[in-house]
């Protein structure tokens, strides 16, 4: 899986944060922004 182009450049910083653990946990549950 690719990350949101927003989480890897990450200049918009903890909104994008929240937008990155709710896609992950609509596509991979259980795994958090950390992994």
């Amino acid at each position: 899986m690719t990350m949101p182009p927003d989480t890897q450049q990450g200049p918009y910083g903890t909104p994008s944060n929240i937008l990155w653990i709710n896609w992950k946990a609509n596509c991979k549950p259980g795994l958090t922004a950390n992994e």
